[in-house]
């Protein structure tokens, strides 16, 4: 399969509604704003958008599959219609089932034909195992043996935090790095090499980033 593309399906959500925002302002500056309500869906930036990365993936692969944000579960519905009607083919991996997808979210009676879409074109399938691939990656790692957790914080915790750090990146040379994350964001990594990174709290969880993350 030529045309095949692999997302964790939270980055593939921001993708699309990023790619959903530039279509509108582009449709503004060449078309100007609308005087009217047009319904169709040549007017229809969701739509539009599907068939955009339906022609240029005919194979999509998400890895897990799970909704939890409204504007993502009012949009789905439509998007993926318009995805499978263009004959895009969906594998997903999920830790959720797809009747239990969005449960308890808001407005989720909006949701659920989308999960009825779901299911007629894809067919679920239980892998029904108990083998965890992250712990077992994680058992070759002399420094932890069979630690699964490092408490209390402290001068022991963060020297075991250096010896892990240091394995998992083969000891190579780590170096700050800006990068660049959604929305024009950008976020700062103390350390990093081509395998892993090491975040400071205060950089990824304590900082007002977004209008409502300070409510």
């Amino acid at each position: 399969i030529g045309l095949k593309r692999r997302f964790h399906f939270h980055e593939f959500m921001i993708e699309v509604h990023r790619r959903i925002h530039e279509w509108k302002l582009e449709r503004i500056r060449t078309k100007g704003r609308d005087l009217h309500i047009d319904l169709s869906s040549e007017a229809d930036a969701i739509v539009q958008v599907a068939r955009m990365v339906a022609a240029e993936s005919t194979l999509l692969a998400f890895d897990e599959f799970v909704v939890t944000d409204c504007a993502d579960a009012l949009m789905m519905k439509k998007f993926f219609d318009e995805l499978f009607s263009q004959g895009t083919v969906v594998v997903a991996t999920s830790n959720t089932r797809p009747d239990d997808l969005y449960l308890q979210g808001l407005n989720r009676h909006y949701f659920l034909p989308f999960i009825d879409t779901l299911k007629h074109f894809c067919k679920p399938h239980d892998m029904d195992t108990e083998f965890d691939y992250r712990l077992e990656k994680a058992k070759g790692l002399k420094c932890l043996a069979k630690q699964r957790y490092i408490f209390p914080l402290g001068k022991q915790t963060e020297e075991k935090m250096e010896e892990i750090f240091s394995e998992v990146t083969d000891y190579e040379l780590v170096e700050p790095k800006t990068i660049k994350v959604a929305f024009g964001r950008t976020l700062k990594v103390e350390r990093v090499t081509g395998r892993a990174a090491m975040f400071d709290f205060q950089e990824v969880s304590g900082k007002c980033i977004f209008q409502f993350s300070c409510h």
